[in-house]
């Protein structure tokens, strides 16, 4: 049986920081009654899966490559901003600014 991806030391660091932004997620989720919890746990989920797919696609041989196509990548990235922003904007609104 042969597996569709091929070992490159590129994906290290992705994965890594896939790890990283879902441990955060969890953090922050445990902790959600806190403003701006809940949108950071999103924008670590959001992120987390961009740099897994990222991974993936790095480490792919060219038959797979069609499944993880750019478009899908472009639409998790798209909505970083966003979270980000409603992040912000939960935990200034909380310390009265």
């Amino acid at each position: 049986m042969t597996w569709p991806y091929h070992y490159t030391p590129y994906t290290w660091p992705m994965l890594a920081s896939a790890a990283f932004m879902g441990a955060l997620a969890l953090y922050a989720w445990r902790r959600r009654s806190t403003p701006g919890a809940i949108s950071f746990t999103i924008l670590m989920l959001i992120g987390g899966l961009w740099a897994l797919g990222s991974a993936l696609q790095v480490s792919a041989l060219d038959s797979p490559r069609v499944l993880l196509a750019p478009e899908p990548v472009i639409r998790i990235a798209s909505r970083l901003p966003l979270s980000a922003k409603l992040s912000m904007t939960s935990s200034s609104l909380f310390n009265g600014c």
